[in-house]
């Protein structure tokens, strides 16, 4: 059943394969131009200094690569591409009906089911691992700048893009079986995906850990602080909650996408009887 099911998503495989690798392409060798400019210019003794010199050569350093890093920003739509390539496969499956001649197969619907499952959640997990430790690796200098609690590095990095694309896995589970058609279900998920996203982000995650608050501007702020009001006060995230941060959204998302995943299995054996 387990090279069945292999085979039935060998080409969602190979796709995500190209992507990783296509990205690997692309994030290597910049990654290490990055990483060698900053070390060429001694950025590292410039951080949270404002001689003429450190601003000079942080700002040749932005100039350089803001294009790339500002690019990067739409690889927060990875783990939907990854949730989609592995999940949309059952959801086609289910809506042609050939998963009945598994069943009629000596292959009983529970196994049939948890291996269906498994090897879903086990390649979206594993690819959005990868991709994950690779950014991370890439943003290095970056988050040395600018801090890796800001949303636009958060998404990107540690442990929560595996989170997102297992939510994303379950969007097109519970999609799929509720609207039994694989077109608009993608469709549905990924305007529910983005949403979520984005309440999250601007309305849920400041509000992980209270805030600090200051009674003067930014600039009186830690230098890799989230920035989440500025003005005659300034309200911030400090950055070394990151990984708390990280955890709470882990587990959010993670929770999420077991119900999702718990409503599809519900309706696909409702279905089956």
């Amino acid at each position: 059943m387990t090279w069945l099911a292999w085979r039935q998503q060998r080409s969602e495989i190979l796709a995500a394969t190209a992507i990783l690798l296509l990205l690997t392409a692309i994030l290597v060798p910049t990654g290490l131009g990055m990483a060698w400019a900053f070390d060429r210019d001694e950025l590292a003794g410039c951080l949270g200094q404002t001689t003429p010199t450190c601003l000079g050569a942080l700002d040749s350093f932005e100039r350089r690569f803001e294009g790339i890093i500002d690019a990067t920003g739409w690889f927060s739509l990875l783990p939907l591409l990854i949730g989609v390539l592995f999940a949309a496969p059952l959801v086609v499956e289910l809506d042609r009906g050939t998963h009945r001649l598994a069943w009629t197969q000596s292959i009983t619907r529970r196994r049939w089911l948890v291996t269906k499952l498994g090897l879903i959640t086990v390649g979206a997990t594993a690819y959005a691992a990868l991709l994950a430790g690779l950014i991370t690796w890439w943003r290095a200098p970056v988050d040395d700048l600018y801090g890796r609690l800001r949303p636009a590095a958060f998404q990107l990095e540690g442990i929560v893009p595996i989170a997102y694309t297992l939510f994303a896995v379950g969007l097109v589970l519970a999609a799929g079986t509720v609207l039994r058609r694989p077109v608009p279900a993608i469709g549905v998920a990924a305007v529910l995906f983005v949403t979520v996203r984005v309440l999250v982000e601007t309305y849920v995650r400041p509000h992980y850990q209270p805030a600090v608050h200051l009674a003067g501007d930014s600039a009186d702020a830690p230098r890799l602080a989230w920035m989440i009001r500025s003005g005659p006060s300034t309200t911030y995230q400090p950055a070394d909650r990151f990984w708390l941060f990280q955890g709470i959204e882990t587990v959010t998302f993670v929770a999420a996408a077991a119900c999702l995943v718990g409503i599809a299995v519900w309706r696909i054996r409702t279905r089956s009887r």
